[in-house]
């Protein structure tokens, strides 16, 4: 789950807190490695990710959002909360209940995507960047960014604007 925020709430050198109970297993800001809005992925795994699934999507915000008040009491992080987006993997058929996989020879293939631009095809997702970590939700969302930079550029330089 991605969660906006009007303002962090969270310790500004938070690169991830990871929780022993509770519904989510980890959550980590976006922002850690940018100096882009302030958003928390929220990580579910097995059976939390499961009950969050099977509490829809505004249940499953509902749930995230109270844990958060659980972790930062005092703090009232829903004041600042402006949106979210809840990406659920278990109902997802393509995924199959996985954000991603490494196939037999696919060793390099990275390297590969994160070639230099070929042209108005741009290159995203977890398997074209390796920073700060390779194949996390952290790295997908960046390569985002830099696809989405990469594309305006060619726009720019090809429409003469």
């Amino acid at each position: 789950m991605l969660l906006a925020f009007e303002e962090a709430f969270w310790p500004k050198r938070m690169s991830e807190l990871v929780c022993s109970d509770g519904p989510v297993t980890l959550y980590w800001p976006t922002s850690y490695a940018t100096d882009g809005p302030p958003v928390l992925i929220a990580y579910a795994t097995g059976p939390r990710a499961a009950a969050l699934s099977a509490a829809g999507q505004e249940g499953a915000i509902e749930i995230v959002l109270s844990d958060l008040e659980r972790l930062y009491p005092g703090v009232r992080p829903r004041r600042v909360f402006s949106d979210a987006r809840v990406i659920d993997w278990t109902t997802d058929g393509n995924a199959l209940g996985g954000y991603t996989f490494l196939p037999p020879s696919a060793v390099g293939a990275r390297a590969d995507l994160a070639a230099a631009s070929t042209g108005a095809l741009f290159w995203a997702g977890s398997e074209t960047g390796w920073q700060p970590v390779a194949d996390t939700v952290e790295a997908a969302y960046l390569s985002g960014l830099r696809a989405a930079r990469e594309a305006s550029a060619w726009l720019r330089n090809t429409s003469g604007l």
